[in-house]
């Protein structure tokens, strides 16, 4: 479920289907901007407004006997069911613990990147963009390049190499315990990119002064 400022506001009819349909959980992601629209930021939640859904969540769990999960840890970490296939011990799963498979008919090849968050997912950016989040390709016949691809760490840098990430998050004595960091992605501002400029050196200086959305501290306080 995408909470957003309307739709947080069904939490309890949420948890009621939840119990009566027997489903394992629920899953809450806060939306987070892609564009830069006053529309689209007026709608997210803010980070007092996500820990009021948590500790409204936790109220549900006891009372209709459900189960939530969201991909924010925060204070109530042990009140929030653990993702059992990622771990997250150290910052966001995408390009670290698992990747996205895209196919493409018109090669034939199957395309590598971090997360559906990224550029490489979207047909309409332009391939410049796409690139640095793209780590590889391969065909179905060679199979094995996957793992190559997978172990080469300069193919996943916006995902790996943690000293891009902001200075607010490198120094926070909770990275890597009950946070993951910020998103490498959430904050880039796409129209500001200059495609006849190093494209690479534009995103890491963006997300170097980017810092999460819902931050640990803010959800906190």
């Amino acid at each position: 479920m995408v909470l957003t400022k309307d739709s947080f506001k069904c939490l309890e009819e949420i948890s009621k289907l939840a119990m009566a349909l027997k489903a394992e959980n629920i899953s809450l992601l806060p939306m987070r901007p892609e564009v830069r629209s006053k529309d689209v930021l007026d709608r997210m939640l803010t980070a007092a407004e996500f820990r009021q859904v948590i500790e409204t969540m936790i109220e549900h769990k006891k009372k209709y006997k459900i189960n939530f999960t969201t991909a924010l840890p925060t204070i109530f970490y042990d009140e929030i069911s653990k993702d059992k296939v990622f771990s997250k011990k150290k910052s966001c799963a995408a390009g670290r613990e698992g990747t996205n498979l895209d196919f493409d008919p018109a090669k034939e090849l199957l395309l590598v990147y971090g997360c559906s968050t990224c550029p490489a997912s979207d047909i309409n950016m332009p391939d410049e963009i796409k690139e640095p989040f793209l780590a590889g390709k391969f065909s179905f016949t060679a199979i094995e390049e996957f793992v190559r691809i997978w172990e080469d760490d300069e193919h996943w840098t916006i995902y790996r190499d943690d000293t891009i990430k902001s200075f607010e998050c490198k120094t926070c004595e909770e990275l890597g315990k009950r946070c993951t960091g910020s998103c490498p992605i959430q904050n880039i501002d796409w129209g500001a990119i200059n495609l006849n400029a190093d494209i690479s050196s534009q995103i890491f200086a963006q997300i170097k002064n980017s810092t999460e959305w819902y931050c640990y501290k803010k959800l906190i306080s």
